[in-house]
C-alpha cells in the first residue's frame, strides 16, 4: 500500500526529532496549520502555498520531488504545442505555453478558477508561483500540457 505524503511528512519529522511547533515556525504556519498538513493527505497540495511547502520539504531534508512524486511526471494529456515551447524561466514558460495553446489569459484564467490577475502576476514574476498552492500549478500544467515538475521547481538564478 502506498504511504500518503501527510505520513511521510509526520515519520520524517519524528525521525529527525523535530517537533511539530518547530516546524511550523519554520514554515511560517500556526501549529494548527501544521498539524493538518501531517493529519490530511491533500493538504499539503490543496492548501499550503508553494513557498511554505518547500520550507516544511527542506527543513525534513526533503526533496519536493520526492513528497510529490505521484503528482509530478506523469502528464498524460501533454500536447505537441507545449512539447515546442523553449524552456527558460517559469514566468515566461507559462506565457509561451499559453500563447502556443491559443488561449487568452482570461480563458487560461478560467480553466483554473482563478481571476486575470492570477494569470498576469504568473507570467510576470517567477517569486509568484511561490504564493500559489501546488495544486493549482498542477491545473495550470495540465491545462498547458507542461510537465508540473517544470512549474514546481525553482528557476536557476
Amino acid at each position: 500500500m502506498r504511504k500518503g505524503m501527510h505520513t511521510k511528512i509526520k515519520e520524517r519529522r519524528v525521525e529527525k526529532g523535530f517537533s511539530e511547533i518547530e516546524c511550523a515556525a519554520d514554515a511560517g504556519l500556526s501549529i494548527h496549520e501544521y498539524d493538518d498538513v501531517e493529519s490530511y493527505e491533500d493538504e499539503f497540495i490543496r492548501v499550503l502555498s508553494l513557498g511554505k511547502a518547500r520550507r516544511i520539504a527542506t527543513k525534513l531534508e526533503l526533496s519536493l520531488e520526492e513528497l510529490l512524486g505521484d503528482y509530478l511526471g506523469h502528464s498524460d494529456r501533454k500536447s505537441a504545442v507545449a512539447d515546442s515551447v523553449p524552456a527558460g524561466p517559469r514566468h515566461s514558460l507559462v506565457r509561451r505555453a499559453r500563447l502556443a495553446n491559443g488561449l487568452s489569459v482570461s480563458e487560461l484564467a478560467d480553466k483554473i478558477g482563478y481571476e486575470d490577475v492570477a494569470i498576469d502576476n504568473l507570467e510576470n514574476s517567477s517569486d509568484y508561483f511561490e504564493v500559489l498552492c501546488i495544486d493549482v500549478l498542477l491545473d495550470i500544467a495540465e491545462v498547458l500540457g507542461l510537465d508540473p515538475a517544470c512549474l514546481i521547481e525553482r528557476d536557476s538564478q
